[in-house]
């Protein structure tokens, strides 16, 4: 026996040294072992703590399957067509004088539209700026009438969108006003063949935008559209247009509208502008199409972008599977974002997940919420286009029936013909329910209408502004030079 001291702590105690790497009271070796029993914990402490938050993250994807490309992206991605089958070079060629600025106010000191004026009343009111303007337009309007002949249009290919292929179409505006105008001058020469041919430039100009185009280039091309269906009820009331001469345009009406593409085109084109944009910007990053407002750390742990990424594909999934479908084949719309179909038609190799769910992984998705947050980015704007064309095909068959007995139809099956075999239902209504019709003898006119986004029948009460819920949706049918 030896008496030594503690290496830690220095107290005296009698302890065998021979063969020890260390001399200890029962104290200081009851602390050493404390002190490792701490020091493991602590390790797993900081092992768990960094492991936490890419757990959390994992923990974000639990019952959110990533399906990948709701549609065969290489089938859908390509415009199999050779660029000189593409409208839009012809129309980004066509570029226009530049307008002429108004100068004319109403009544009330409002600057007044010298354009529209003339697109709206004739020929007699364009100014001499405009009329010249016209006669400068020609190189441009050749380029236009080459371009409409045309049966496919595309700015980029569908799955080359990204912001920085982005083109405005707006530049489309002053095309389509010169093809309609050069139409209102021909019609006031006494030239009524020439001047449909031109409204028809416009027409099928409208149907070539945003052809392959995203969301907003396929409501633009509604618009246009729009644009075109207020000058075409007019022109068929003229009364030099005879029965071969509307027996055409609503042929060409009928062939033309043929062109649009299905609404599930454009959707996929946004589908492909989203992902890109998503594999260009960080959800973190200032880029306002999918900025995340919260701090780079939150949207760590929110495993964005993945998460957004899934819920868009699932979200584009369940439009996809119906928005081809005429309103009343549809299923019934969820009411929480992202207003999806009640019933999700999923492939066989698809796994199914309830819309609930996708619904409580986009209100927890930043990115899912801006990308489809406001609901599928078109519905309404096409049901009014689609409306507004069935209607010209009844305009221009009532116009038609005029011609032999010298007066508007007074019922539905004195309009028919090969190119309106049945009464049209209204795309607006859920259950087939036919757009109404009602000839108002008193002021020798007619009016077809639709009840419109608040599915209100309000008994064929129209105005011009079809936006405004308060009014059924429709047009009137003048008789010749009313």
């Amino acid at each position: 026996m030896a008496s030594e001291r503690c290496e830690l702590c220095g107290e005296a105690l009698d302890l065998p040294v021979k063969g020890r790497p260390d001399v200890l009271c029962k104290h200081c070796r009851r602390l050493r072992r404390l002190k490792r029993v701490l020091g493991v914990i602590a390790f797993v402490f900081v092992a768990i703590a960094a492991a936490a938050p890419f757990l959390y993250r994992r923990a974000q994807l639990a019952g959110l399957p990533d399906i990948g490309a709701p549609f065969d992206v290489e089938k859908f991605g390509t415009v199999v067509s050779g660029d000189d089958a593409n409208a839009v070079l012809y129309y980004q060629a066509a570029v226009p004088p530049e307008q002429p600025d108004s100068d004319a106010v109403d009544s009330e000191g409002n600057a007044v539209d010298e354009l529209q004026r003339a697109l709206d009343k004739g020929w007699t009111h364009a100014t001499p700026g405009i009329r010249a303007w016209l006669d400068s337009s020609r190189p441009t309007l050749e380029l236009m009438k080459q371009g409409a002949k045309l049966d496919e249009a595309w700015t980029v290919q569908p799955k080359e969108q990204s912001y920085e292929t982005f083109v405005s179409i707006g530049q489309h505006w002053p095309l389509s006003k010169l093809a309609r105008l050069e139409a209102v001058r021909l019609r006031a020469t006494g030239s009524p063949a020439e001047a449909w041919e031109w409204l028809r430039v416009a027409f099928r100009h409208s149907r070539h935008v945003g052809m392959h185009g995203r969301a907003i280039d396929r409501l633009m091309a509604a618009s246009f559209h729009a644009e075109v269906s207020t000058s075409i009820p007019a022109r068929a009331a003229d009364s030099a247009v005879d029965s071969e001469l509307l027996l055409t345009a609503l042929s060409n009406i009928v062939e033309d509208y043929g062109l649009t593409k299905p609404m599930s085109t454009n959707l996929r084109s946004e589908y492909f502008l989203q992902m890109d944009t998503l594999q260009r910007y960080s959800p973190a990053s200032s880029f306002d199409a999918f900025k995340d407002e919260s701090q780079p750390l939150l949207s760590f742990l929110r495993n964005e972008p993945e998460v957004g990424k899934r819920v868009i594909r699932l979200t584009y999934e369940n439009w996809l599977s119906q928005c081809d479908l005429p309103k009343h084949m549809q299923s019934p719309q969820r009411i929480v974002p992202p207003y999806l179909f009640e019933a999700r038609i999923a492939g066989e190799d698809r796994e199914s997940v309830p819309v609930t769910d996708i619904e409580r992984f986009c209100a927890r998705s930043p990115v899912a919420m801006r990308a489809v947050g406001r609901g599928m980015p078109l519905g309404q704007g096409i049901l009014r286009e689609q409306t507004r064309q069935k209607q010209l095909v009844v305009v221009l068959s009532a116009q038609l029936s005029f011609r032999e007995p010298g007066r508007l139809p007074d019922t539905l099956e004195q309009i028919l013909n090969e190119y309106l075999s049945e009464w049209p239902s209204d795309p607006f209504a859920p259950d087939q329910t036919p757009m109404g019709y009602r000839h108002e003898a008193a002021s020798a006119t007619a009016v077809v209408w639709s009840v419109g986004p608040d599915g209100t029948d309000s008994g064929g009460h129209v105005i011009d502004r079809w936006n405004d819920p308060g009014f059924d949706q429709g047009m009137k049918i003048l008789t010749p030079d009313d």
